[in-house]
């Protein structure tokens, strides 16, 4: 095969028409980009060897059956023995969405190229945005990224993963997709990871924190200081640099705004904060990785008053998210920077933040966070309205759904997670696999088994 390692897709096309290389166009260009070698098989058996004229008359053919035309790269020729020559034609990824006439939108698979439907085409659509933040800045160097805070992420990454880094840390960042493997300039995503300042390219890079008074903004006395003493107006913080930075430095503004209580439990004295703090660094992180930096204009806005803290995100919900799947879906705008961020260690891989969220939430008593998503933002809202002490955590339909998982295991003797999605329809395997780990450390349920093989019983339940 011609692509031996190389990690270029290929696509061979050994009967050549202008059908197929226009299908072959189109499914490179929605994905990853790729070649067309034309003639050959993926075995390298030669079918037809076309001229270089014949098949520059087939290009443009193909060319007027895609929607936009797909912008093709340079040509390669490669030597066959007997058979002369075979042509290569390079296909660069595009930021477009192609379609060919009557063949809909396609896609490179390992399958064959594939028809794009239903919310694969929407996650499709919304990948192509996410493309803004993969592209090299024209106007960036090497040199604008932050020594100090790229050497940092290096310390993390050799602590995350036990062992030295073992390469050159620009082959890391070319890998991460910080580097843009053609030109070695900063993408958009490595300059908001590791940029010295990001504002200078995406201006709307930054984060907005303020504190209110009372309820609403303009209620509440006027507080001197910082806010210049308008009504209700506390503190106003603008914050800018590469994400890691920013997070750091919303999360101290943050935890020093809120207000502390205490309880008693036993003889001890404990400090109660106004939130759960890993309920605020997950809303933080969230709106960071997951906004719409095509939005120009906006930038992240905290606002905390006296009963709730809001984060409001530019951009609607991505590809097939809503309000009513948030929990049990998982979905990125921007995969590059979320990539980044778990490398850092400001997001875990399993997706499941905004499930620990809530519990982080009904074990401090609290209530469930709100969410509110419009074409324009998203909103994630924090009340601090204590009730009465939860018991297991917090919301009723967890306390209910896993009151259900200890009935199931118990009447079964024992349950795999399959067992416990065909009994409770309707929630995912990572929420239920939560709901155990949440039941084992409570000691009401003992796991045995690995991976595929992992069953739950109640402990002291013998029953084979």
């Amino acid at each position: 095969m011609l692509n031996g390692t190389t990690r270029i897709t290929t696509q061979y096309v050994p009967q050549v028409s202008a059908l197929k290389l226009a299908e072959a166009l189109v499914a490179l260009a929605n994905g990853n980009g790729g070649r067309i070698v034309l003639g050959m098989d993926e075995e390298g058996h030669v079918a037809q060897t076309p001229a270089m004229d014949e098949i520059g008359e087939m290009l443009r053919e193909a060319e007027g059956l895609c929607d936009p035309v797909v912008p093709t790269g340079d040509w390669d020729s490669i030597d066959v023995e007997g058979h002369g020559q075979v042509f290569a034609l390079f296909v660069p990824r595009s930021r477009a969405l192609h379609r060919t006439q009557g063949g809909g939108v396609l896609r490179h698979s390992p399958h064959g190229n594939e028809r794009v439907r239903g919310v694969a085409l929407t996650e499709l659509l919304a990948a192509k945005q996410a493309l803004r933040l993969e592209g090299p800045l024209p106007d960036a160097g090497r040199e604008d990224l932050d020594p100090a805070v790229v050497s940092e992420f290096v310390e993390r990454w050799e602590q995350r993963y036990q062992r030295k880094l073992g390469r050159t840390v620009d082959d890391l960042l070319l890998e991460m997709g910080a580097l843009d493997r053609e030109s070695g300039r900063p993408t958009l995503a490595g300059m908001l990871l590791f940029g010295q300042r990001p504002t200078d390219f995406l201006p709307q890079a930054r984060l907005i924190f303020v504190k209110f008074s009372g309820t609403t903004p303009g209620s509440g006395p006027a507080v001197s200081g910082p806010a210049f003493g308008l009504p209700g107006y506390e503190r106003r913080v603008d914050i800018a640099g590469p994400l890691p930075r920013l997070l750091e430095q919303a999360w101290q503004v943050a935890w020093d705004s809120m207000s502390v209580g205490a309880v008693v439990r036993g003889l001890q004295r404990q400090d109660v904060p106004e939130y759960p703090p890993f309920a605020v660094r997950e809303a933080l992180v969230n709106a960071v990785a997951h906004r719409d930096y095509a939005v120009t204009g906006k930038s992240i806005e905290v606002r905390m008053f006296s009963d709730r803290l809001e984060v409001i995100s530019p951009g609607g919900l991505a590809g097939h998210m809503t309000v009513d799947n948030l929990v049990e879906e998982h979905y990125s705008r921007n995969p590059r920077l979320v990539e980044g961020l778990l490398q850092w260690g400001y997001i875990e891989g399993l997706g499941l933040g905004i499930d620990r969220m809530i519990e982080a939430m009904g074990e401090a008593g609290l209530g469930m966070p709100e969410f509110s998503a419009r074409s324009h933002n998203f909103t994630l809202t924090l009340r601090n309205t204590r009730g009465p002490a939860r018991l297991v955590t917090g919301a009723g339909v967890q306390d209910e759904r896993r009151r259900k998982i200890l009935q199931v295991v118990t009447l079964a003797g024992k349950a795999n997670n399959g067992d416990l999605r065909k009994a409770i329809p309707g929630v995912s395997p990572e929420t239920l696999r939560t709901d155990c780990e949440l039941l084992i450390e409570q000691g009401l349920l003992v796991a045995l088994g690995e991976k595929r093989w992992r069953y739950y019983q109640v402990p002291g339940d013998e029953r084979d």
